[in-house]
């Protein structure tokens, strides 16, 4: 059986602590869409945070930085 999407990035964010959707998305082989909206899924049940949002001076919006909560 298959794990699903946010079990996947649940564990690698367990590996790879402070990651952003784009990292995300290449190591899932994932679309950021996708990504994102499991993070978002993910926010809302307390598990993953935003500790950061990283302005790279590349045009689009900022990059924001996930990273697991501590009770997990």
């Amino acid at each position: 059986m298959e794990k699903q999407t946010s079990q996947l990035i649940l564990e690698y964010l367990s590996e790879h602590p402070r990651v952003t959707v784009r990292q995300l998305s290449h190591a899932l082989r994932l679309t950021p869409a996708d990504i994102r909206y499991h993070l978002s899924k993910l926010i809302q049940q307390d598990l993953v945070s935003v500790v950061q949002t990283k302005i790279s001076g590349e045009r689009g919006r900022p990059a924001r930085i996930y990273t697991l909560n501590q009770q997990i």
